[in-house]
């Protein structure tokens, strides 16, 4: 396997970089090939392990819409950080706004070919 490469499976471990944002841990919860994963990660604890108290939880299902594929991202968990009440909601506010940025990329990204 190359080194960047990891086995996209239940209980597997990986840590992804975003620049100057840190190093976030993710554990894969669920695969269904072509179709759905699920992780849990640590991204307000980074560099935390993702557990109760540090850990969201993020569903990614791909949705086959006639010749094209919708993309649906659900981020659950904010309500179990250890964070105060109006922490936990910035915190799904700004992953929100991360999100939308991501899906957008990926739609570009997809029209344009570039990948």
């Amino acid at each position: 396997m190359a080194p960047d490469a990891f086995a996209l499976r239940e209980g597997a471990r990986l840590v992804s970089g975003h620049g100057d944002d840190g190093r976030f841990p993710q554990i894969i919860e669920a695969v269904e090939p072509q179709r759905r994963v699920a992780y849990r990660w640590a991204n307000w604890f980074a560099p935390e392990e993702p557990e109760e108290g540090t850990a969201t939880r993020v569903e990614i299902t791909l949705l086959p819409e006639g010749t094209t594929t919708r993309v649906r991202v659900v981020e659950c968990g904010f309500d179990t950080l250890r964070l105060d009440a109006k922490a936990q909601q910035q915190a799904a506010v700004d992953n929100g706004v991360a999100w939308a940025a991501v899906l957008a990329a990926l739609k570009k990204t997809v029209e344009q070919g570039d990948g």
